[in-house]
């Protein structure tokens, strides 16, 4: 059974939290309220569905989303994005801010070509595909199940219909339900989480919801006390490695998530302490001649999760979880020349 989690929704349109994709009707004019509101109320993750119907108005919606991703995950929660996706420049920007995932809406033109392109670039774990009829799953459910990591359903009676389809996991958007009903959505292998007005409206409910599914077995999403923040300890001094010609040591950068690979870059004693200090990769810039807290100027932050040394302790393996791109042309990684590659 998949594990549950609650997953408010903030629906983005001109700045503000409006009601719904279909009302936009302003519920607060201060959507980082909103947005704060939902992590201390114990929120699992955090769907944002962005609005804008123009070139101005996605500017302004995409810095507001940057934003709220950076206290995200200052909260450790993936932040996924959907709405008016119907090209790879805007996957391209909702990535490079952070966002976990994106959603591809299967109604919308030419969104099957748009999901296989954003599984090739990002992987399959940042696709995920929103319908409202679990027909659309049927009709390609062999390009969607390689291709997407889950599905969003946006219409809740069509639940029963996608599980005789597919058991992909499956997150829910309810509008309005009795509380005590989520359990039996819950229920459901496949379902993984529920968002939508029910979660919004019922914030201060997710708790004692919470407690209901441990009362009675189904699997939620625990989070371990929180150690102080950004503080780190090492097993190794600096002096316990071997260092290159340049008094320095390389290090190899990989997402924690998916292991791709993101850059190579290098240490001396300053960067490896600041590392250690702060939680954030800080490297030697051999270029410029200086310190480089990767991210300072980009916004670009790797945050460590892991730190490991080579059996010869002349190499570092660092997993991070990368903030926007982690290449300075845009890309995800610096690793995309390719020079040759078998069948």
């Amino acid at each position: 059974m998949q594990t549950k989690k609650f997953v408010p929704c903030l629906y983005l349109y001109n700045e503000h939290a409006v009601k719904s994709l279909s009302d936009y009707a302003v519920v607060e004019t201060d959507s980082f309220k909103v947005v704060d509101s939902f992590i201390e109320n114990g929120a699992d993750e955090i769907i944002i569905f962005d609005l804008a119907e123009n070139e101005e108005a996605f500017a302004i919606s995409t810095a507001i989303i940057g934003e709220i991703i950076k206290t995200a995950k200052k909260n450790e929660l993936n932040v996924i994005i959907g709405g008016n996706i119907t090209s790879m420049s805007s996957v391209h920007k909702y990535m490079e801010l952070g966002a976990s995932s994106v959603i591809i809406d299967l109604e919308k033109d030419d969104s099957i070509v748009l999901l296989e392109n954003t599984a090739d670039c990002y992987g399959k774990e940042a696709v995920i595909a929103g319908y409202n009829d679990a027909a659309l799953i049927d009709n390609e459910l062999d390009t969607i199940t390689n291709c997407c990591s889950s599905l969003i359903l946006m219409n809740p009676h069509q639940i029963r219909e996608t599980i005789a389809v597919t058991n992909m996991p499956m997150y829910v958007q309810i509008n309005q339900i009795a509380l005590n009903k989520l359990l039996e959505i819950f229920a459901y292998p496949s379902i993984c989480g529920v968002t939508g007005n029910t979660i919004n409206d019922n914030l201060h409910e997710i708790d004692t919801l919470k407690n209901f599914c441990v009362e009675n077995d189904i699997p939620i999403v625990t989070k371990a006390a929180k150690e102080p923040e950004n503080v780190l300890t090492a097993a190794y001094k600096w002096e316990d490695f071997k260092l290159n010609n340049d008094g320095m040591v390389p290090v190899i950068v990989q997402d924690y998530q998916n292991n791709e690979v993101l850059m190579l870059a290098y240490m001396n004693k300053e960067a490896y302490d600041t590392t250690i200090r702060t939680g954030t990769m800080t490297y030697y810039s051999r270029s410029r001649d200086e310190l480089w807290i990767k991210g300072l100027t980009s916004g670009h932050f790797q945050y460590v999760k892991s730190l490991d040394a080579d059996c010869d302790m002349d190499t570092i393996l660092a997993k991070v979880d990368q903030v926007g791109a982690a290449c300075h042309t845009g890309s995800r990684s610096c690793f995309f020349n390719e020079i040759s590659r078998k069948a």
